[in-house]
């Protein structure tokens, strides 16, 4: 599957999204979008969440809507039936930013990191089972033993810790010459990271074919991952990768490199800190 339009199809796709575009109130879309970000349970519970950002709603279930439609509309076309969901959803999103970027009256920017946060929001809005669910299990506030944990933990996490990447957790033949390869980052320390961006650097018998559940920038040749949540009641929160790659010739073993690139918040800077080369052996 390829993660990349062509220049025709992108412009097909391009044109019949912003003429659909048109009917919609950009400026609701952009409100919602405006400093949104997904749920972090180190401030908040599903409940509380859920009540703060209740005004979104509307607009982020017609923005859900207007995506997987077209998304799914592309997906159903002979011509783009080679393309992975996440190209087609990437180019969708692109699309929208750049008609709410022509709009002055409000701020707000949809990416794929508030995409994914608006979806939980509807997904707990109808479903209130869900807010049962997660780390405090119903609770209206951060029950005060969690507090407890969390003040007693910061003093051993009070750093930021860089993400801990393995470039190869696990891999597996699924098809000749196709082999798909598990990335993992973790996050020990109690921050977040936005912008977490993976630049990889590939064996020369290797090549990516899709990356889910992320974007792959073939150009750049990196995964755009953005936002990783810090996580409050365990010790560490986990992302995991799914990356396709062919390999040109099937003896190996190859090898796989890479780049972290991410905000460093306290320190205002983007960090850039290269990852341990792993080893495929088939």
């Amino acid at each position: 599957m390829k993660s990349k339009l062509s220049r025709k199809l992108s412009k097909i796709l391009h044109d019949a999204v912003s003429e659909d575009l048109e009917i919609y109130d950009l400026h609701e879309w952009k409100k919602a979008c405006r400093s949104f970000a997904p749920i972090s349970y180190a401030v908040h519970t599903r409940k509380q969440w859920l009540k703060t950002n209740r005004y979104r709603i509307v607009a982020a279930r017609e923005i859900i809507e207007f995506v997987d439609s077209w998304v799914t509309h592309f997906r159903n076309r002979e011509d783009f039936e080679e393309y992975t969901m996440a190209a087609l959803q990437h180019e969708v999103i692109q699309v929208i930013r750049r008609a709410q970027q022509k709009t002055t009256s409000e701020k707000g920017i949809l990416n794929s990191v508030k995409l994914s946060g608006f979806k939980s929001l509807i997904r707990w809005a109808d479903n209130p089972k869900e807010l049962e669910k997660g780390p405090y299990k119903g609770s209206d506030i951060i029950p005060e033993e969690a507090i407890h944990t969390k003040r007693t933990r910061s003093v051993a996490r009070d750093e930021l810790v860089s993400p801990k990447v393995n470039l190869v957790k696990d891999f597996v033949l699924v098809g000749k010459n196709v082999i798909n390869v598990v990335i993992s980052i973790i996050n020990a320390s109690r921050f977040p990271f936005q912008n977490v961006e993976i630049e990889l650097r590939l064996d020369d018998n290797l090549s990516v074919n899709s990356v889910e559940p992320y974007v792959w920038s073939p150009r750049d040749r990196k995964i755009r991952i953005g936002f990783i949540e810090a996580s409050l009641n365990h010790s560490c929160h986990e992302v995991q990768i799914n990356v396709r790659m062919t390999c040109r010739k099937r003896e190996g073993p190859y090898t796989v490199g890479g780049l972290l690139l991410f905000d460093n918040l306290l320190h205002g800077v983007r960090a850039e800190i290269d990852v341990e080369e792993k080893m495929i052996s088939l």
